[in-house]
């Protein structure tokens, strides 16, 4: 709730509105207030309850190929062509049911979500599969490293195969997903995202094998998250 001030006595220093047409999270309003004769600066906040489902999107089969064929104009050639990730999705929907797909607004504050993809070229997915233990195994990494359990799964792009490999991850293993992407289309390197924009770090950040080899990195920035990760995979072939 709001604290009541008469506005004739108070001098708006500060507001923040958002955009128009969108419902903002937070209002925030600096004024300053003449109390006992002094003047005062005080900070009024309203905040808005977290966003209530009322309906439960899914993906599924149809929802896939529409993706697909959204990824593969949005990548624009990058992350390689989305019909071998597809399939993968696919398979994984048709096996353990369609992912909820939810709203970053419908996300608690405290949850741990995770971008979830593939490194490499994806050519190789023609020769090489994926093993399938892969999901479970970097979900029980970062659940251990940062002693909670992982809440959902993102993409980190838009394009190319890893706008698909999220929903496999997240129906194999029964999580939602949330529908954002790191930069909406593909990039050819790691620190391309706007969360670097923004100052996240990409580490630690787990990565593994169809073999069984997993490692942890913990880098300096994210420029050295990609080179450290780029060696790794290729040793892994």
């Amino acid at each position: 709730s709001v604290k009541k001030f008469d506005i004739r006595k108070c001098r708006v220093k500060h507001l923040w509105l958002c955009p128009k047409g969108q419902k903002p999270k937070v209002f925030f309003c600096a004024v300053r207030q003449f109390i006992g004769g002094k003047e005062r600066d005080i900070l009024f906040v309203k905040s808005k309850k977290r966003k209530e489902r009322k309906t439960v999107r899914k993906i599924g089969l149809q929802e896939i190929e529409d993706i697909a064929l959204g990824a593969a104009l949005l990548g624009a050639g990058g992350g390689g062509d989305p019909y071998i990730g597809k399939w993968v999705a696919i398979g994984a929907v048709k096996e353990c049911g369609p992912v909820d797909l939810l709203d970053p607004e419908e996300v608690p504050d405290d949850a741990l979500v995770i971008p979830i993809a593939m490194m490499g070229a994806p050519t190789v997915l023609g020769e090489k599969g994926i093993g399938g233990r892969e999901y479970k195994t970097l979900y029980e990494m970062v659940s251990r490293f940062y002693g909670k359990e992982i809440y959902a799964f993102m993409p980190i792009e838009a394009g190319g195969v890893n706008s698909m490999l999220p929903i496999a991850a997240s129906a194999r293993l029964g999580l939602p997903m949330v529908d954002a992407d790191g930069m909406g289309r593909a990039f050819p390197e790691l620190q391309m995202v706007t969360f670097t924009i923004g100052g996240i770090s990409a580490s630690p950040m787990a990565l593994t094998d169809e073999k069984g080899n997993s490692v942890i990195f913990q880098t300096v920035t994210n420029h050295w998250t990609e080179e450290l990760a780029r060696a790794v995979t290729m040793s892994c072939g």
